[in-house]
């Protein structure tokens, strides 16, 4: 044999080369140890003690699948010889009587804890269950069941009634971060809440742009992170009845486009869908209303009729109609009737003058018959008159008796709600045709 070899008891050399070290063997190869060894040296601090310059120290790996892996066992029966490993000279886990691990430099593993929820830590060496469970499907804070939700990635339940912050994101300064909060009733998305530090704009943003923006002073912008105003958006705005607002930059104007069920033909629109009317006005004052009848009031906040026109004593011309159309006969305003055939006009003349005109087309007459205008004319009552509440005189005919002789001059009932009108312009064929047969009459005298 050679050095460190032992001598076998049948004669021959055991290949294993050993190591004496104060009175311990060890060896220095593989090692197959079969049955129950039990190692003492009573006068020693360490029962079994394994050293290595390289490599694993120590390997324990029990493949059979036996009741234990590795049984470490210090039946001393006192707390004063727990179970130690340590790591260069330091105690990094340690375990005693009582099975607790404690050691400043160990690792925390006592406590209990129910299933499926995330353990923390509950003291400087125990653990416990925290507010996260996890059952495999869902993530849940505060809670153990999705609330009716269904499936849910993660969900937060409120643990108090009281004020409440769900998630927070905060700066290390401590002055800028964004919250997910219940208040009182209300959930919010806020930044800086609680009034930590200087309020900061809050922003909604997609590819990496802001596309929706909340100033610290309350303006919103959608597509401009400069609002002016408390909305500023840059660009139309479109609802789901497939109208939309739509913003000129040249003029600073809005306009509304519908093609929804009011509007089947589209165009420009501006709708009250409630029963109120819609209002117009300027320095704070109301100038014009359109009521849910539909009636357009112009100086006065009610009124009958289509279009009512009110204005104090300082205005000079209620109403102007003005064509820049020069040519003769260009109209003014044009009166149409049910049929949507013209009866009516008011037309300029050569800039200068103005024609009231009635439809006298011959194609719309029949049934042509002369008439004796002296007679209708001598029937008529000519008086001279002052108007009731009012120091004006004036001459004309009371509308009963001339409706008795000419009924198509006068319009409305004697007696009746409205008051009779007259149209004089009416009465002009009958004077052409009483000074017509004047002047006959007055040829025939010159003759005789």
């Amino acid at each position: 044999g050679t050095s460190s070899q032992f001598l076998k008891a049948d004669g021959s050399v055991d290949s294993n080369t050993y190591a004496l070290n104060s009175g311990v063997v060890h060896t220095t190869g593989n090692e197959s140890i079969s049955g129950t060894k039990t190692f003492n040296v009573s006068t020693a601090i360490s029962a079994i003690e394994i050293a290595n310059t390289g490599g694993r120290a120590l390997r324990i790996n029990n493949s059979a699948g036996s009741l234990y892996g590795l049984l470490i066992n210090n039946d001393t029966g006192v707390t004063t010889s727990p179970i130690t490993i340590q790591k260069n000279g330091v105690n990094v886990f340690l375990i005693n009587d009582a099975g607790i691990a404690s050691n400043s430099n160990g690792i925390l593993v006592s406590g209990t804890g129910t299933t499926n929820y995330i353990p923390k830590f509950t003291g400087a060496n125990a653990l416990g269950n925290s507010l996260i469970y996890d059952n495999g499907t869902n993530v849940l804070l505060g809670s153990t069941t999705t609330l009716g939700l269904g499936n849910v990635n993660f969900l937060v339940k409120q643990t108090t009634a009281l004020d409440y912050e769900g998630i927070s994101v905060l700066a290390s300064t401590n002055n800028n971060f964004i919250a997910l909060a219940h208040t009182g009733s209300i959930a919010r998305i806020s930044s800086n809440y609680g009034n930590l530090g200087s309020y900061t704009p809050l922003a909604l943003t997609t590819g990496g742009i802001d596309r929706m923006y909340i100033t610290s002073s309350g303006s919103v912008g959608i597509g401009t992170t400069s609002p002016s105003v408390k909305l500023d958006v840059a660009g139309d705005i479109r609802n789901v009845n497939s109208d939309f607002l739509s913003y000129n930059s040249a003029n600073n104007t809005y306009s509304r486009y519908g093609f929804n069920s009011y509007y089947p033909s589209g165009g420009f629109n501006i709708t009250n869908d409630g029963s109120f009317p819609l209002t117009f006005g300027t320095n704070a004052t109301e100038r014009m209303r359109i009521t849910s009848g539909g009636n357009v009031l112009i100086g006065t906040t009610s009124g009958t009729g289509k279009m009512r026109i009110d204005a104090d004593g300082s205005v000079q011309d209620i109403l102007q109609l003005r064509t820049l159309y020069a040519s003769t006969g260009s109209r003014l305003i044009s009166f149409v009737n049910s049929g949507g055939s013209e009866i009516g006009s008011i037309t300029q003349n050569t800039g200068s003058t103005v024609s009231y005109n009635v439809t006298s087309d011959y194609r719309l007459k029949e049934d042509l018959k002369p008439i004796n205008g002296i007679d209708l004319i001598s029937k008529i009552n000519i008086y001279d008159y002052k108007w009731k509440g009012y120091n004006d005189r004036s001459y004309g005919v009371l509308a009963h008796e001339l409706q008795d002789i000419v009924p198509s001059v006068v319009t409305g009932e004697k007696d009746g709600k409205n008051m009779q009108q007259v149209d004089y312009s009416k009465l002009v064929p009958i004077l052409v045709q009483a000074i017509k047969e004047l002047k006959l009459e007055i040829e025939t005298l010159k003759n005789k």
